[in-house]
């Protein structure tokens, strides 16, 4: 196996779409589908299921996206760390990404544009040394706790169903409804599953999970395929992209969440400090008026 060969998996995985995948990885469509299947024919197994023009990651594919993500994120981290045993710590951002991963790496690429010799470590923990920490909370309409940061964004939670399911129900619903239904859900590890979970102990639901993915794409394809329902952040996951899931209002309880910035008390780099401002900045462009974005 080639790192490149595992690099362009990850992508098509993340995008569900080669198309996409060969557009953001500024290659040929066919050469990104042929390294795709070199690395199928090399594990003996197919790790998408196509049909037609679409493809849909498989369990086999599943696993290998769930132990080989951590490994790309830490050769990702290498040219930071290098850069930092070189003497570099200065331009080294250190950040722990805990929720709103794609619209913060969008924020580093944006930043990079401008400061291309900051170098940043991205961890998924809280823990260890950050200067930066992206956190979610459930929204309250009450003053947040002192720890929660800056707020950037409040977020609806959608119910994303299968199309074919939706006529079933009248919007906005009830998230109760669905207290028999299979939900789709986020790795157990991810902070992002308990607070899914939250919403649906308000109401007296413990789900019953069919499937765990580490991606939305595949939250996307599972539902599409009647295999259940799941929550869909608003901006944080974008467009569904396809026709065969509907997203639906939830009234009872209603479902937000917050995404938070926060910087160590003590913060003295001027580097950090400078792209902490500028997430601020990316985030009330991008996103103006989000407080009246959902019901």
């Amino acid at each position: 196996m080639e790192l490149q060969q595992l690099r362009y998996f990850i992508e098509v995985a993340n995008t569900g779409n080669i198309t996409k995948a060969a557009k953001k990885l500024s290659i040929a469509q066919p050469a990104l589908s042929q390294s795709v299947k070199r690395l199928e024919d090399e594990l003996g197994t197919e790790l998408f299921n196509r049909r037609g023009r679409r493809i849909y990651i498989n369990p086999a594919g599943e696993a290998l996206f769930r132990e080989l993500s951590p490994i790309m994120d830490r050769i990702a981290a290498l040219p930071a760390l290098i850069a930092e045993a070189a003497g570099n710590e200065k331009r080294t951002i250190r950040i722990g990404l805990v929720s709103a991963s794609k619209l913060m790496t969008d924020v580093i690429i944006k930043y990079k544009e401008k400061r291309p010799d900051i170098n940043f470590i991205v961890t998924q923990s809280p823990e260890g040394k950050n200067d930066i920490m992206v956190t979610s909370r459930i929204y309250r309409e009450v003053t947040p706790p002192e720890d929660a940061g800056r707020i950037l964004l409040a977020e609806e939670m959608f119910l994303a169903v299968p199309l074919k399911w939706a006529a079933d129900f009248e919007e906005p619903v009830m998230l109760k409804d669905f207290a028999n239904y299979d939900f789709i859900s986020m790795d157990s590890s991810k902070p992002y599953k308990t607070l899914c979970d939250g919403f649906l102990h308000d109401v007296g639901i413990e789900p019953t999970v069919a499937y765990s993915s580490d991606n939305p794409a595949s939250v996307r394809d599972l539902i599409s395929a009647g295999l259940g329902v799941a929550f869909w952040p608003h901006f944080s996951w974008g467009e569904i992209n396809t026709d065969s899931v509907k997203l639906l209002h939830i009234k009872d309880p209603v479902c937000r969440r917050t995404i938070s910035i926060s910087k160590t008390p003590d913060l003295e780099k001027e580097e950090a400090a400078d792209f902490f401002t500028f997430i601020r900045s990316y985030f009330d462009e991008r996103f103006p008026g989000w407080e009246d974005s959902s019901v």
